[in-house]
């Protein structure tokens, strides 16, 4: 599972924590933006262990630990404004909207050091938090999230430059080798092929992965890590066997991030209702995708990871939401609808940016009741999946 926190401290992540263990998630994934850890350094001298803030991360890793759900794999992303070309990642470039910036390449190495430290500090060899895997980057085929650059090309062949620096520092004297460092993190969704849709790789993974090979690092990732969110289950393994069958990838895939919104789409959004489904079909639908993903065999593809995204809003975006989103009491009072809820959700949570969830947590860090959270069809899906118990009844989640 991997559940969308807020920046926010204490009780969201804890509820969140305390769901994901109530959800019997055998594992989640979560983040750690390099910016937010190492956001101050004198430019060209390396920052130091003292100049670290670890502190949030630190805790909230804890807290899911502490509830006996573990954290499998982290996904570090946004460089801070002292690695970025220029000195700071623009909010904006031609009109388009930037999420977070790469590093320069002069800044590679700046990026070995949080690398190999982060692996010390949170790998499985020398911490308590063990965790095991390391991605690196979110979608970086995204124009976006690669600082506005519009070159694909160039931007694939970056991003492999810079994961081999991740690599190096992960593995380093003073790292972790233990650590699989998993690479791609892909934007890949699609509707379906009957529509227009493609379950082909997108260019920037057909770039990277020939890039890569015919360097000869495609043994320094583990795993090529792909979020296929589809319109119908049966494209999720097809997505996987295509990636699978880049040079160098030799199938081994994983998938990151892949669900579905219950609900309906606004007229705005309607080029992306194949994202929409109703709450049962919703269930349907995951429970498909696991099956036919586990009758995978080993010589289409070695998949080590299905994560379902989790993607609730418990914070509002106020260029999103605007203030009407959240009452005097810090509650949502309407829906934002990527997917609407109709009727809206009522009480704990009435605002939803994305209806992924299993579950729902208030702002202020309300959680879901047992009968609210187990009245959805896809908790109780997620539950069987995960146990092997059939949850037909009255199960307790």
């Amino acid at each position: 599972m991997r559940p969308a926190l807020a920046d926010k401290e204490d009780l969201p992540v804890v509820a969140q924590a305390q769901l994901a263990r109530r959800s019997k998630a055998r594992f989640v994934e979560l983040t750690l933006p390099w910016r937010q850890v190492e956001g101050t350094c004198n430019v060209g001298v390396r920052c130091g262990e003292a100049r670290y803030d670890w502190g949030k991360f630190d805790r909230r890793f804890q807290t899911f630990i502490e509830r006996e759900v573990p954290v499998k794999s982290i996904r570090i992303t946004n460089a801070p404004d002292w690695a970025v070309d220029g000195g700071r990642c623009p909010t904006t470039l031609n009109d388009r909207r930037v999420s977070m910036c790469p590093p320069s390449p002069d800044h590679y190495s700046a990026l070995r050091a949080f690398a190999r430290d982060a692996a010390h500090r949170y790998g499985p060899t020398f911490s308590k938090y063990r965790i095991q895997r390391f991605g690196l980057w979110n979608e970086p085929n995204l124009i976006n999230n690669w600082g506005g650059s519009p070159s694909v090309f160039r931007n694939a062949h970056q991003y492999s430059d810079m994961l081999a620096a991740f690599y190096d520092g992960i593995t380093s004297r003073g790292g972790d080798p233990a650590v699989k460092v998993d690479a791609g993190e892909i934007a890949a969704g699609s509707e379906s092929p009957l529509a227009g849709g493609s379950d082909e790789p997108r260019a920037w993974a057909r770039y990277f992965a020939s890039y890569t090979d015919r360097r000869g690092r495609s043994s320094e990732y583990d795993a090529l890590t792909i979020h296929p969110y589809s319109e119908d289950p049966t494209q999720i393994p097809t997505k996987i066997f295509n990636y699978g069958a880049l040079p160098g990838v030799e199938g081994r895939v994983n998938v990151t991030e892949f669900g579905w919104a219950a609900g309906t789409p606004p007229p705005r959004n309607a080029d992306q209702q194949w994202k929409c489904t109703s709450a049962q079909e919703q269930a349907n639908k995951f429970t498909a995708t696991v099956q036919d993903v586990r009758a995978m065999d080993e010589s289409e593809a070695t998949v080590k990871q299905l994560v379902w995204f989790s993607g609730v809003d418990n914070q509002p975006d106020p260029q999103r939401h605007g203030s009407k989103c959240v009452d005097n009491t810090g509650r949502y009072n309407s829906v934002d609808p990527t997917c609407e809820l109709d009727p809206a959700p009522q009480g704990e949570v009435r605002c939803v940016t994305n209806a992924f969830g299993l579950y729902m947590v208030a702002p202020d860090g309300t959680l879901d009741s047992a009968s609210e959270a187990c009245a959805r069809p896809v908790e109780l899906a997620f539950i069987a999946a995960v146990s092997g118990r059939n949850t037909s009844g009255a199960p307790r989640c």
